[in-house]
């Protein structure tokens, strides 16, 4: 009996090693299938978002199982990114825990569907319960960035297969924003908030155009005149509270009074008359500012068609961003 058992047990052995021996040398092959069913996986799911967002006519049920997300719901498209010089080995794989993290924040247990676009930056849309606030900040207080690297741009929640398109494209925009302000844009940046200066943006030679009609040599590109910019800006913001322009910027009430007249004075006119489009063209240049320090964040911007700061006519250069 011990003697068949032995027997029993080297056949086995034997058995396990020829296995193996199998494995390792079909190893090669079989890791190279894997790989490729990813990849086939990764176009499959990149072709259905394009689908999606091109517009065209698309079988719901039949794309819902593709992607594994629901498309009738209420959605919120991000765009995520890091900056170039802050990219590593697993960027993406940090930026896809965040959109699980995200996901969570807004309703525990919920599943973002998570695209990447390159190697740096990726769409995700959070699915958003009947329960969620209506609007993009949502997450407010919530802490959304964990990654000192990674940047955000927020669509506005959008309902149902056009939503899903809807939202990311304004997400695309807000980037778009972030990109142009460069180290000045904050981490988390909301389409709601910059969207006038996001459509602008979509054509920079008319935005440009109209900027400089709106300040003229106000949009100078030196020191002094960007302080009367800031200061007319609060200014107008705050619907024309010298006092409260002061606390805000920690000056004295007359520093105020003496820079929003001043400005007016470069200006050429006063604001009262064309008061909006004057305060839309300094939140169009706060967020395009004109500083060369902001060159290396603003260079894919340029190769779009540069930033929004004009050439005045009047004598004053406004440099672009180099």
């Amino acid at each position: 009996m011990i003697g068949l058992m032995e027997a029993d047990d080297t056949a086995v052995a034997a058995q396990l090693q020829a296995v193996s021996a199998a494995l390792r040398l079909r190893l090669p092959e079989l890791c190279q299938a894997v790989t490729d069913s990813i990849v086939r996986q990764i176009a499959s799911l990149a072709a259905q978002v394009r689908s999606l967002l091109e517009g065209g006519p698309i079988e719901v049920n039949r794309v819902e199982s593709a992607l594994g997300y629901r498309l009738r719901q209420r959605h919120l498209g991000i765009v995520a990114w890091v900056e170039e010089q802050a990219r590593k080995e697993g960027t993406l794989v940090e930026l896809e825990r965040m959109a699980g993290r995200l996901a969570d924040q807004l309703s525990e247990g919920a599943h973002a569907l998570f695209v990447a676009r390159d190697e740096s930056s990726a769409f995700m849309w959070m699915p958003l319960g009947s329960e969620q606030a209506g609007r993009s900040d949502a997450l407010d207080g919530k802490s959304p960035v964990h990654d000192g690297a990674a940047h955000l741009a927020f669509g506005e929640p959008a309902e149902g297969p056009e939503g899903f398109g809807i939202t990311i494209r304004e997400a695309l925009r807000a980037h778009a924003v972030a990109v142009m302000a460069g180290p000045a844009a904050a981490r988390v940046i909301r389409f709601a908030d910059v969207a006038p200066i996001a459509l602008l943006a979509e054509d920079i030679d008319a935005a440009r155009s109209w900027v400089l009609r709106a300040l003229g040599p106000l949009a100078a590109d030196d020191n002094h005149t960007a302080r009367l910019r800031e200061t007319l800006h609060v200014f107008l913001s705050t619907g024309g509270s010298y006092l409260e322009t002061a606390e805000r910027l920690s000056l004295h009430k007359n520093t105020v009074f003496y820079r929003v007249r001043k400005a007016e004075q470069i200006r050429g006119r006063a604001v009262g008359g064309d008061r909006f489009s004057v305060e839309l063209a300094l939140l169009a240049m706060s967020l395009a500012p004109a500083s060369s320090a902001h060159a290396a964040c603003l260079g894919r911007s340029r190769r779009q068609g540069g930033g929004l700061i004009p050439s005045d006519p009047g004598g004053h250069k406004v440099r672009e961003q180099r």
